[in-house]
């Protein structure tokens, strides 16, 4: 079965990655079909659908989980002619109402999918109703509001995606959560749709163990703890570390606070199953009393050896650390790079302890 996402465009290759990392989490095998501006498709098995939702209650950077029906060629009349020789039997009744919505899948990373590719948006409409009528042979009735089956046409650069939606992403709970709105604030810590991602990329799942070694006021343990996983933070600073616990326990009952320094844990080699962490970098790094250098450099080794083995870290910092995560042990899975202002860049590093 092919089951498309419906990727967001707030980062170039995030939302890919992240989207495959949750279906690892989840334990659903797949192998991808293809990726378009926008969409990633998919082949999974049957019975990795019942468990598509776990992957949707997981995902920032997605916003619906989509089962293909067809593809088609972009061409308004190509489209209705595709449509109309699929068989919509298997996913509609007779007695249930539908929906047909059209949209352009685009990534804004990428100038010529931001175009609409010669598709004029006045037709859209029409290629609407003419799928509608197409739906509608079937006998079922139409419903904009609360359709029973929620059909959408994804237009992409190379090709039309026609799907019926399985899950949308609730990402307004997102926005909720803005560090400005915890009951600690402290300016330049991730936004939580990127700290969920992060998580997501370490493939954690319920009932893990997830460290956090710089935890800040907490936003990375917050999106880790609301999916069902053990958190436990560490911070050197004293004030920001009770600001993170004021943040943990407004959102969950369950969590740990180390009021310590990151190159020096008091956890047990092989004791955690994921670390993700933001350290600081430039002058927040002087609060250690160490050079940022030093400081990244004695944290991943403590890193490493709290991890457990054939397990995943995400590391950020102002700059690659390739050379020396290899030379900590670790073996490179991917490196993302996220721009926050002109002058600086976050490089995100997954990571595995071999």
């Amino acid at each position: 079965m092919q089951i498309c996402f419906e990727l967001s465009g707030e980062h170039r290759t995030l939302p890919t990655a992240e989207a495959c990392a949750a279906l690892r989490a989840e334990a659903i095998e797949y192998h991808q079909v293809a990726e378009q501006p926008g969409v990633l498709i998919v082949e999974i098995c049957d019975g990795g659908v019942g468990r598509l939702g776990l992957v949707a209650e997981r995902l920032a950077m997605t916003h619906a989980i989509h089962r293909v029906i067809t593809t088609t060629p972009t061409a308004a009349e190509e489209i209705i002619e595709t449509i109309s020789g699929a068989d919509l039997s298997e996913f509609i009744d007779a007695d249930q109402t539908y929906s047909v919505r059209v949209k352009f899948a685009r990534n804004p990373w990428d100038r010529e999918s931001s175009k609409s590719f010669g598709f004029s948006h006045r037709l859209l409409p029409k290629l609407e109703a003419g799928i509608g009528g197409v739906v509608g042979s079937y006998g079922s009735r139409a419903d904009l509001g609360m359709p029973d089956v929620p059909f959408k046409l994804l237009l992409t650069p190379g090709i039309g995606i026609f799907t019926t939606i399985l899950h949308t992403v609730d990402r307004s709970s997102f926005e909720l959560r803005k560090p400005q709105n915890k009951p600690f604030f402290y300016p330049g810590v991730l936004m939580p749709r990127v700290a969920r991602a992060l998580v997501n990329l370490a493939e954690v799942r319920r009932g893990d163990i997830l460290l956090d070694p710089f935890c800040g006021t907490g936003g990375i343990l917050v999106e880790a703890g609301l999916l069902g996983v053990r958190v436990i933070g560490s911070d050197v600073q004293e004030r920001i570390a009770k600001g993170a616990g004021m943040n943990l326990g407004y959102y969950m009952g369950d969590y740990a606070l180390i009021y310590q320094d990151a190159a020096d844990l008091s956890l047990r080699n092989g004791s955690v199953d994921a670390v993700v962490t933001d350290p600081p970098y430039g002058r927040s790094a002087r609060i250690t009393g160490k050079g940022s250098n030093k400081l990244v450099a004695d944290a991943l080794s403590e890193i490493h050896r709290v991890l457990k083995e054939k397990k995943k870290a995400v590391i950020l910092y102002n700059k690659p650390l390739l050379d020396l995560l290899l030379h900590t042990g670790f073996l490179i899975v991917e490196c993302h790079v996220q721009r926050v202002h002109r002058s600086l860049n976050r490089y995100i590093h997954l990571v595995e302890k071999p």
